[in-house]
């Protein structure tokens, strides 16, 4: 009986250890903090069920996502999807160890794509989330057919870039909008579908991203983080072009 009892004991917490959360409460140079907050997380996590939507559309029973960083988009994609091939690929070793932590029902592998001329393994679907971006301008046309190679015949490819609307940060070399976009992809893909995404609006700015970020308070109430997260999915996501901050393409090989 008291091993039953230690079994479950044991069982609930290898369950919490999905998020290390004994990470969460600092002190740091005397401040105490318990709380961790990412300005963009309404519209990262926006933009991940936009691209889970477009995937529950697609049949497909593998899937690579070139440029898998920590894993967050593999490890919210498995959990709605089962019996998938899934592989998450990227240069560094670092954000691999932390994805595989995360994610360990999923694979993960560290190397460059563009130093692989033939892949061992095709892949019908890939998947390169705010990652193009990051490219050398030089490099993108090599990058873009190396993603290619891991697609077999009629393989899509499904991206989301910043758009130009966007000024370029230090972090990126590039930003899109759909004509340049579609040049970079049409060497090797057809375009079928475009989405213009993350609407700049003046709510947003001056309501909604105060509420949810300032030095007074932390906003904790369910209700109004929900609503708040609605509101966005609503009429805040999806827009035209010319207001828009993101892209979403889907392209089939060529």
């Amino acid at each position: 009986m008291m091993t039953h009892k230690f079994d479950s004991g044991v069982a609930s917490q290898e369950s919490q250890y999905e998020f290390p959360y004994h990470y969460i409460p600092i002190l740091e140079d005397g401040n105490f903090s318990q709380h961790l907050y990412w300005s963009w997380g309404i519209n990262y996590l926006s933009g991940l069920d936009l691209v889970y939507s477009s995937l529950s559309k697609e049949k497909f029973n593998s899937l690579v996502d070139m440029g898998c960083g920590d894993g967050r988009f593999l490890f919210g994609l498995e959990k709605r999807i089962k019996n998938k091939d899934l592989l998450g690929v990227d240069t560094s070793q670092v954000a691999i160890d932390i994805a595989k932590a995360m994610s360990p029902m999923v694979s993960y592998k560290c190397f460059d794509i563009c130093s692989v001329t033939q892949p061992l393994e095709k892949f019908d679907i890939a998947t390169l989330i705010e990652v193009l971006e990051h490219i050398p301008i030089k490099e993108v046309d090599n990058f873009v057919m190396s993603i290619a190679n891991y697609l077999k015949p009629s393989g899509k490819l499904i991206l989301t870039v910043p758009h130009t609307n966007k000024p370029v940060t230090s972090k990126h070399y590039q930003h899109f909008d759909s004509k340049s976009l579609q040049k970079c992809l049409s060497p090797f893909f057809e375009i079928e579908t475009m989405e213009f995404f993350e609407k700049k609006s003046r709510i947003f700015n001056r309501i909604i991203n105060p509420i949810l970020r300032n030095n007074l308070f932390i906003l904790n109430n369910k209700f109004l983080l929900n609503t708040i997260f609605k509101y966005y999915r609503k009429y805040l996501l999806t827009c035209n072009e010319d207001k828009c901050g993101r892209i979403l393409f889907i392209a089939r090989k060529k």
